[in-house]
């Protein structure tokens, strides 16, 4: 009898969710947006800010980089690991890339190249996961990887 009483609370709660998910509604962004946030990333790169580059990334988030043994997971690594990168000053273009956009979340994958001020570069292949985060879209997650002999 007891579990009898549960099953109009249960149906209530499941109602009340439904209701409450179909209030919500869809934001997604263009493709030209999620083209946008790569462009907004790669600005703060050329400006040789960590912190330009950090404020692109959500608080709970990582990054998956080239010579790193470990996924970067706090600021403080994403901080040490920028620091390291920008003193190459790099400049970074697409070459090829492929958008997916569902309502708050949006995946910009492809592959980049970097060209340091050196005179090196490097090819990869990348993925950024972006959310939108108290109504600004961050990165979740960049995974980006050396693609060898496309230098």
């Amino acid at each position: 009898m007891r579990h009898l009483m549960l099953v109009p609370l249960t149906c209530l709660l499941l109602a009340a969710n439904v209701r409450a998910a179909a209030t919500e509604t869809c934001r997604p962004a263009s493709s030209d947006d999620i083209a946008g946030l790569f462009e907004r990333w790669s600005r703060a790169l050329a400006s040789g800010r960590v912190d330009a580059v950090l404020a692109n990334y959500a608080p709970r988030s990582v990054l998956l980089a080239p010579a790193t043994a470990d996924p970067l997971l706090s600021a403080r690594q994403k901080r040490a690991y920028f620091a390291r990168l920008l003193r190459r000053r790099p400049v970074v273009r697409i070459d090829s890339r492929h958008i997916d956009i569902d309502c708050d979340t949006a995946i910009d994958a492809g592959t980049y190249s970097f060209r340091f001020a050196d005179g090196s570069h490097l090819t990869a292949g990348y993925s950024f996961i972006y959310q939108r985060v108290r109504q600004r879209w961050r990165i979740v997650s960049h995974r980006y990887s050396e693609l060898p002999g496309r230098d």
